[in-house]
């Protein structure tokens, strides 16, 4: 290699900051004299302020080594002939698809070019470069070294670049789920607009964590939110896992969607019961009640164009959460009204009749069941045992025979103390027949 000057290039380089890194350049080549004047050539070089920091290796396994150690290597001067004819060539295809880096560039030197002609490995190997140890002045190598690190650096811009969109996707999606974007019929979070809808049929569920208000009462701010996400971190990757999504939590509960069917929506309220009977986080045992309600709702963007979020509107939507609200009052895990039991595969799931049930802010009453499934073994065995009593028991009280609907419900509640459901409607029964017995209700 001859002693010619480097090319000189406008505008000068910078000075070199004590505290910049410089630039990884791996030198491989089995010739020992050609690591040395390599150095020699490019001793004074500089790009952004960088200098150069030199690696060596004299054959492919060398330099495999140094290239899985040594991950922020910039530049490989590369040797074609070394171990064997095709070495360097070997090399390249090991950086490219067992290292997977496509970042770093690679110029290939050689000093036989008959062992690998110059068309077929620019057109089948991903280089930057190729030349001939006797074409490589100094003044070249400058001018290939500068050109290469110019690539890397650009390239190593545009991987940030993208690190940084793919956090902000993933961050992004934590607050608006795919799934939602795919219920609107968007293919990506930018093409949304405020105003954006589509109507669907499917299942809205409602969930709420029980007697949260008397806990919350002995936790402080910071315990409570705790308390709150550990829940939530547990449960909710059942509504995923069963084709559903979150729409939005809501303190202590949230609202699911299931576009798919309403067994999605059972199968993972099932699964969340079970996984909230294996929860220790002390205090009394944790109780989620479930509501769910199958309909047609409206799904859309709502706000004003700086600030809009996800949300479902419609009767059923709302219908859903009086479901959900039902539950306190019947001790019942998970409540379903009769147009979910209409979209359930009724051979696959044990349910109860509950009643018909007025419901604030509806015209007409709403049929409720429960899901027997989501409770206990042992709690849905005595449900299922006693079924013809309580079930008799809720005819007899609609049909104002207060004293029979009283016996039923007592014989339901001799087998099965804690059925919260039969001690309510005893209790309802109790009093219609004071009523009719003393013309009021008793004080």
């Amino acid at each position: 290699m001859s002693a010619e000057a480097p090319i000189s290039f406008a505008p000068e380089p910078l000075p070199v900051a004590e505290d910049a890194p410089p630039w990884t350049v791996l030198v491989v080549d089995d010739d020992a004299s050609v690591h040395e004047v390599t150095r020699i050539a490019l001793a004074d070089f500089e790009f952004e302020g960088r200098a150069l920091r030199f690696l060596n290796a004299f054959s492919a396994a060398q330099a495999e080594a140094l290239l899985t150690e040594h991950q922020d290597t910039a530049l490989v001067l590369l040797d074609v002939v070394m171990e064997s004819d095709h070495a360097g060539l070997g090399l390249v295809s090991y950086v490219r698809e067992v290292l997977g880096n496509h970042n770093v560039r690679i110029v290939l030197r050689t000093g036989q070019p008959g062992q690998a002609p110059e068309r077929r490995v620019i057109s089948d190997y991903d280089i930057s470069d190729y030349k001939t140890k006797v074409e490589l002045t100094a003044g070249k190598l400058y001018t290939a070294v500068l050109t290469a690190l110019r690539t890397f650096s650009r390239l190593s811009e545009l991987d940030d670049h993208r690190r940084v969109a793919e956090a902000t996707a993933r961050a992004l999606r934590r607050f608006f789920p795919a799934e939602l974007l795919r219920l609107l019929d968007r293919p990506a979070l930018v093409d949304v607009e405020l105003g954006d809808q589509q109507e669907l049929e499917m299942t809205v569920v409602f969930a709420d964590i029980r007697d949260f208000t008397a806990r919350a009462e002995s936790l402080s701010p910071a315990a409570c939110f705790d308390f709150v996400n550990r829940v939530f971190v547990a449960i909710c990757p059942e509504i995923r896992a069963h084709g559903g999504v979150i729409d939005k939590f809501l303190g202590d509960g949230f609202l699911a969607l299931f576009p798919g069917s309403a067994d999605d929506a059972a199968r993972a309220a099932v699964a969340i019961q079970r996984r909230i009977a294996t929860l220790e986080l002390g205090g009394p045992p944790l109780r989620l009640g479930i509501g769910m309600h199958t309909g047609r709702v409206m799904i859309g963007t709502v706000g004003e164009p700086e600030r809009m979020e996800a949300t479902v509107l419609s009767d059923d939507v709302n219908l859903a959460a009086r479901v959900e609200a039902l539950t306190k009052a019947f001790g019942a895990n998970v409540l379903l009204s009769e147009q979910t039991l209409a979209h359930l595969d009724r051979a696959r799931w044990a349910t109860r009749y509950i009643g018909v049930v007025e419901i604030a802010g509806k015209r007409s009453p709403t049929t409720v069941y429960e899901l027997l499934d989501a409770d206990p073994a042992q709690v849905r065995a005595s449900k299922e045992a006693t079924q013809a009593s309580f079930q008799e028991g809720l005819v007899r009280l609609a049909a104002g025979e207060y004293s029979r609907a009283c016996v039923r419900f007592d014989q339901v509640l001799a087998e099965d103390p804690d059925d919260e459901a039969a001690r309510l409607f005893l209790r309802r029964a109790a009093e219609a027949l004071l009523a009719a017995v003393y013309g009021r209700r008793p004080s």
